[in-house]
């Protein structure tokens, strides 16, 4: 389990089973460090030893940010980073594509709305989960607030260029499962997931 100064935890969701070779890419400076392993990617087998780079009975990668309510110069940065992370992680690109749409707006609505939450995304053996959650004022009518075009972002927010009411549409559209959790007053809740092929 890795953690740097931003809060990011890493830990890859895989059973302790002979499968299929996995790769991770690895960072520039390792790969130049082993000649012999010219793609630049780790190598592990999930329950296997023999010829990984990475060899345990579970792995699992986790990536945790945090998300400043009212930020709009920072705002997008960590979908953006996210959407980085997952590419060099090999994953497909189309994958990768629907994940970065549905964290945008997920980060989006968390600036607009709220004074701040976390980004947490999970990469797992069959798929990528985000899970959102803010500390706003939470979401009233969720039928309604998936409804394309309902807002309820003041005037000043609309004339940035955001808050045209399709967030939570955007997200249910580029994403395999959606579960979306409030208490209004508390918090807001955002689950969602991108299976793997």
């Amino acid at each position: 389990r890795l953690r740097d100064d931003r809060g990011v935890h890493q830990h890859v969701d895989l059973p302790a089973v002979p499968g299929p070779e996995h790769r991770l890419k690895r960072p520039d400076a390792l790969a130049r460090d082993d000649p012999a392993n010219r793609t630049g990617e780790f190598r592990f087998h999930p329950g296997r030893d023999d010829d990984a780079d990475i060899a345990a009975d579970h792995v699992r990668l986790t990536f945790r940010h945090r998300v400043a309510g009212a930020d709009f110069e920072k705002a997008g940065e960590c979908s953006s980073r996210l959407r980085t992370n997952l590419l060099r992680l090999n994953l497909p690109p189309d994958v990768v594509r629907r994940l970065a749409i549905a964290t945008y707006e997920a980060e989006m609505n968390i600036v607009i709305y709220t004074p701040g939450g976390t980004l947490t995304a999970m990469v797992q053996r069959d798929k990528v989960r985000i899970v959102a959650r803010d500390h706003g004022p939470g979401i009233p009518d969720i039928e309604k607030a998936m409804t394309p075009g309902f807002s309820t972002a003041p005037d000043w927010v609309r004339e940035l260029g955001f808050g045209a009411g399709m967030g939570l549409p955007n997200i249910r559209n580029n994403t395999d499962a959606l579960l979306v959790r409030s208490r209004v007053g508390e918090y807001t809740q955002v689950d969602f997931s991108v299976n793997l092929p």
